[in-house]
């Protein structure tokens, strides 16, 4: 694992210096860092590689191996992990509070952090962590389109928010910066839940089959529907059952994931499942 300073990072401590908050924005930025220092160590203590920790202003990313091809649960707990260490580090700052103003600060930033990250938006941890809630009742890629789309917004927010303050006398721009990353990192994620399809066979929910404790649902398809359409309803957590009916309403024949998939491979995502019906 490496730890990577993005250049925005070192000119913010440079302007820090020079503003005069230089004590606050190393309170700031350790806190940040051991927000994503719980994320590190849940993702080691599942045996998830972790590939990089880049610290950037007002936040920072720890990269790691995909996470959606070893199961949903795993990335609701490694997301969890980041806000549980701030709220350890914000009920620490209450406690010692009274020891100097760094505590008190402590308690303030980590507060925050723990807050702000809980929003059930994505890119933000409490949209990982909702996302994976949603997908024992809809697919990986629908859960993620809702989210993403709060998240879009939130942005818009923050920023027509902080616009706003500057307008009326204002000084600090953290709510644009803020509002910048999220609206990107939600660009980002819904772009990558178009591949998650890829993921869909992995060992953590095969093992969960083999076990019987994975909760079953049944989709209910036309076969002229296009089979990207249909791949939008798997997730990690479910195993999908897709019944083709007929003109009548009447079952013709109902489909696993697996033979979603290879009508995929065959047909592409425009294909149609009356193809995969068809399939001899």
């Amino acid at each position: 694992m490496r730890i990577k300073l993005n250049a925005f990072f070192i000119l913010f401590l440079f302007a820090s210096y020079f503003a005069g908050w230089l004590h606050q924005s190393i309170v700031l930025f350790t806190s940040v860092i051991l927000h994503e220092l719980g994320h590190v160590m849940a993702a080691k203590k599942l045996g998830i590689k972790v590939i990089e920790v880049e610290l950037m202003p007002y936040g920072g990313v720890v990269r790691m191996e995909e996470l959606s091809k070893l199961g949903g649960t795993s990335e609701a707990v490694v997301s969890a992990a980041g806000p549980a260490a701030s709220l350890v580090l914000a009920l620490a700052g209450s406690l010692l509070r009274g020891y100097g103003k760094v505590f008190d600060l402590a308690l303030r930033y980590n507060l925050i952090i723990c807050i702000f990250n809980l929003l059930p938006i994505i890119p933000l941890d409490g949209g990982k962590i909702a996302r994976n809630l949603l997908n024992f009742f809809m697919g990986y890629r629908q859960s993620t389109r809702i989210l993403t789309l709060a998240g879009k917004a939130a942005a818009l927010l923050l920023l027509i928010y902080n616009i706003y303050t500057l307008a009326i006398g204002g000084r600090s721009a953290a709510l644009i910066i803020a509002a910048v990353f999220i609206y990107i990192g939600a660009v980002k994620e819904e772009k990558l839940s178009s591949y998650f399809c890829l993921f869909t066979g992995n060992n953590s929910k095969n093992a969960l089959i083999y076990r019987n404790h994975i909760k079953k649902r049944f989709i209910k398809v036309r076969a002229d529907m296009q089979i990207k359409m249909v791949i939008n309803n798997f997730s990690p957590v479910t195993l999908c059952y897709v019944q083709v009916l007929d003109a009548d309403g009447k079952t013709r024949q109902i489909l696993s994931e697996d033979d979603i998939m290879e009508g995929l491979l065959k047909y592409g995502y425009d294909g149609k499942i009356g193809q995969i019906i068809n399939i001899e």
